[in-house]
């Protein structure tokens, strides 16, 4: 009987060393999984989605844009550029300027860029049609780095050295995915002195273009340009 009384002693004390060490050991966890939560709870808390039309103040929106925000261009054509010059997003909250339906929502650029990013940071662009750019139509320009458009077609620049898309000097970590360009231009899609671009999914026409002197011309021209990824492109 007390040999029995001192194995049921012993057991007890080896579950609750058991249970103190499982406890022990969950702890970290435990701290992790609020910290997790919490930086979830303080992203939704700070990020949103901004709707506009085509009555709205465009350029007044995209101003305000912060890191996470998602800014929804309605369907329609916008008698404005979409400048999003200064914003930053961050690598895991890039600022995102869409369009709700992708090819519906038209950006007429009036001789001046149509879509474009200076300065800026970690901006992500999707599903516009752009026209009657400028010297470029869409692209990204001064320092800016990590910047995506995607799904974009685009068209007609000005007459002379002009681009449809481009990646200006010293840009970097700039990706054109599934992009279409065509009409007037130089080039079409074009790098000049940046680093890291990508073009991936594309497809570019020039059914005419202005003489241009010198005259080296191109649908996809990546030059002074270092890693450089073309993937799947046609032109």
């Amino acid at each position: 009987m007390k040999k029995r009384s001192y194995q049921k002693f012993f057991s007890v004390r080896k579950n609750i060393l058991i249970g103190l060490i499982v406890l022990f050991l969950s702890i970290p966890m435990l701290v992790i999984f609020l910290q997790r939560q919490q930086i979830f709870f303080q992203r939704a808390a700070t990020t949103k989605t901004i709707t506009v039309t085509v009555a709205d103040n465009l350029q007044q929106r995209i101003d305000s844009l912060q890191a996470g925000d998602t800014l929804l261009l309605q369907s329609g054509v916008y008698d404005a550029p979409i400048r999003a010059d200064g914003r930053n997003g961050t690598a895991a909250n890039p600022i995102i300027i869409k369009a709700a339906e992708d090819g519906k929502t038209i950006i007429e650029g009036n001789g001046a860029i149509a879509i474009g990013a200076y300065n800026s940071s970690h901006v992500i662009f999707e599903g516009f049609a752009a026209t009657s750019g400028g010297k470029d139509v869409v692209g990204a320009f001064s320092n800016s780095h990590d910047i995506t458009f995607r799904r974009i077609t685009a068209k007609e620049t000005t007459p002379g050295n002009t681009h449809v898309f481009r990646a200006d000097p010293n840009t970097r970590n700039i990706i054109f995915e599934d992009c279409a360009g065509m009409g007037r231009g130089r080039y079409i899609f074009s790098a000049y002195q940046a680093e890291t671009i990508a073009f991936r999914r594309s497809w570019g026409y020039r059914p005419h273009t202005t003489e241009w002197s010198p005259a080296p011309r191109g649908t996809f021209n990546p030059y002074e340009t270092s890693n450089v990824t073309v993937e799947n492109v046609i032109g």
